[in-house]
């Protein structure tokens, strides 16, 4: 046998050596050579200059105001009564709760004149 070949030459086998079947893979821990993994991936920058970040203010403006003033004019129209139908000093005959989970059914009739 020559120097350098064989398995006991500095630790290497040839394709050829009938070892090589039972000696372990060797994993490499280097990631793959893609764009992402090497963080190597482009990206979009774009350039923010006055007029357009004005143009946008502007364009949510135009949409956003009269939807906040529709929502506002809605809200106004809104009836709101409060009515208390538990626990002591109720109108209501048959709904005082005395403890938790106590199982009273409930019927609260509220009359609105708007």
């Amino acid at each position: 046998m020559r120097r350098g070949e064989g398995a006991g030459a500095g630790g290497t086998t040839s394709p050829d050596d009938p070892t090589r079947a039972f000696a372990p893979e060797e994993k490499s821990r280097r990631p793959k050579d893609t764009p992402f993994r090497q963080q190597r991936v482009t990206s979009f920058l774009p350039i923010l200059q006055p007029l357009l970040v004005v143009g946008i203010f502007l364009a949510i403006g135009v949409v956003f105001i009269p939807l906040g003033k529709w929502f506002i004019e809605e809200s106004e129209e809104v009836v709101e009564f409060k009515r208390r139908y538990d626990g002591d000093n109720v109108d209501v005959e048959g709904c005082k709760i005395t403890e938790g989970n106590q199982g009273t059914t409930c019927s609260v009739q509220i009359e609105v004149d708007e």
